[in-house]
């Protein structure tokens, strides 16, 4: 995503476009368009807004697993320290490599972490609903549903199946 708007290239293409600055790819429209948002501004504001979005989707996915956790579980940690914790991963090295080349995979977990996180407090359609969001990035994220039908939690499937088709 960062090199395309680098060099000027569609943050959106079909699939027959070929180039230098571009390949061929496959997101759905409602993946693409925060992205062409961001890019509007240039490539350095792209890049810093990007990184901030990034680094708060990682924090937040983190936040909701934490705070899943320890209320499904009765374990006491403060939510301050929650943050603290949710704050230090995005430091891990795999993620900072995720910001330096722009990669979206830190919505991609807030969308798992949102899913996991609304599932613990029985919330299925928003379980569902925070799915789609890397459902509609990378389509083997689905694969998360499979808690949802074994358990029954058909709102939950309903959440995921109308938040892809509105994606697309």
């Amino acid at each position: 995503t960062v090199i395309r708007a680098e060099n000027d290239a569609s943050i959106y293409a079909p699939a027959e476009a070929y180039n230098k600055y571009l390949q061929k790819y496959h997101y759905a429209p409602a993946v693409v368009l925060p992205f062409v948002l961001l890019a509007m501004f240039g490539y350095a504001p792209f890049k810093l807004l990007l990184l901030i979005t990034s680094i708060t989707a990682v924090v937040g996915g983190s936040y909701a697993i934490l705070r899943a956790e320890p209320e499904s579980r009765n374990i006491n940690l403060s939510k301050q320290t929650l943050l603290t914790i949710a704050v230090a991963t995005a430091g891990f090295g795999p993620m900072v490599s995720n910001y330096k080349v722009g990669q979206i995979t830190p919505f991609i977990y807030a969308g798992i972490a949102g899913c996991w996180y609304w599932y613990r407090h029985d919330s299925e359609i928003l379980a569902g609903a925070a799915l789609t969001v890397a459902a509609l990035t990378k389509p083997y994220f689905i694969a998360p549903a499979a808690v949802l039908i074994s358990r029954e939690r058909f709102k939950g499937i309903g959440g995921l199946i109308g938040g892809v088709g509105a994606g697309y």
